[in-house]
């Protein structure tokens, strides 16, 4: 789910900008129309910051949005897919990510080169910190 899928599904009171392409962010019209969502910022500001929390996972969202949290038995079952599925041989404590091998225009992978790492959702990222022993996992 993307921010604005969170916005919609979560924040149905704040206007959603029209989708732009990125290279159309400078023009005028689109700050004009940013302007006028000026006075909502501070809504936006803590929309992205329950984003950042809980992911766009539609079952994350739905616990963040009526509990505040996502919860531990969740986030269990999410690690143990990474595990399972995506890196099945990484640390106990590494961060949730995609391993992608670097490659040629043709595909092959390109020997004696590191992986690329990429995060793959703000809830994934959160995980080692909130599961890992020792580690305070309060919610604040």
């Amino acid at each position: 789910m993307s921010f604005r899928d969170f916005l919609l599904v979560t924040r149905q009171e704040l206007a959603l900008p029209e989708r732009r392409h990125p290279a159309a962010l400078m023009e005028p019209d689109v700050a004009d129309e940013l302007l006028a969502l000026a006075y909502e910022i501070d809504a936006y500001d803590l929309a992205w910051q329950d984003y950042l929390c809980c992911g766009g996972f539609p079952r994350a969202v739905t616990e963040h949005h009526r509990f505040g949290a996502v919860s531990r038995p969740y986030q269990r079952d999410l690690l143990a897919w990474l595990r399972a599925d995506v890196d099945p041989d990484a640390a106990l404590e590494s961060l949730p990510q995609l391993r992608c091998r670097r490659r040629l225009d043709d595909g092959r992978a390109l020997p004696k080169t590191q992986a690329k790492h990429y995060l793959t959702d703000p809830l994934l990222a959160w995980l080692p910190s909130t599961l890992s022993p020792g580690i305070s996992t309060s919610v604040q």
